[in-house]
């Protein structure tokens, strides 16, 4: 993973990689992500179940015609190991997660991501924690609560309560950030359409 390293979508200033750095310091892009992830070598392809298991593409007419599209196809992630397209990042930031000795991920979720999160960190001996609105399902809060330290919150929303990448290293210290602000988020979604 020596040659991992991170681009600026806006500039293309490069960085070698670093598991808390989310925006170019060139470009000083304001409080979101700008960077991606590049895997010149795909050190975090190896060993990786996705490449053994693709999940399945289905060609459905009715929605073509519907659209007037005849190349749309819908993926099927659920065949997933825990269901969700989400498995895909989980799998790269827990790799991630090892490689750098961090021992807990921190992610924010309305279930999907802290569920999948969660299980991949279970695997590999990391704690995860996971930031959840109070208003999802009962049902959910409960998964989430066996499987990770649970903060609930009153909205995800809120721009005041924005889970910025300082506010997770104030609440959560020493732990990896899982959420969209990790660049390898981006990254894994895109091995889906690489599948294609």
């Amino acid at each position: 993973m020596e040659n991992l390293r991170l681009e600026c979508a806006k500039c293309g200033r490069q960085y070698p990689y670093r598991p808390d750095l989310f925006t170019c310091t060139g470009c000083n892009s304001p409080g979101f992500t700008n960077l991606l992830l590049r895997d010149p070598d795909g050190a975090l392809q190896e060993n990786d179940e996705f490449e053994q298991r693709k999940t399945p593409c289905y060609k459905i007419p009715e929605l073509n015609a519907a659209l007037g599209i005849d190349g749309l196809f819908i993926k099927d992630e659920t065949f997933n190991r825990f269901g969700t397209m989400k498995d895909r990042r989980s799998a790269e930031i827990t790799r991630l997660a090892q490689h750098f000795g961090f021992s807990r991920i921190f992610c924010v979720t309305v279930g999907n991501l802290g569920n999948s999160l969660a299980e991949f960190a279970r695997k590999s001996g990391i704690e995860c924690a996971a930031v959840a609105p109070s208003d999802i399902p009962k049902k959910i809060l409960a998964r989430l609560g066996k499987k990770t330290t649970l903060t609930k919150v009153e909205t995800l929303f809120d721009p005041s309560q924005a889970w910025t990448a300082k506010k997770i290293c104030e609440v959560f210290p020493g732990a990896m950030d899982g959420t969209g602000n990790n660049p390898c988020a981006a990254h894994a979604y895109a091995q889906i359409a690489e599948d294609l």
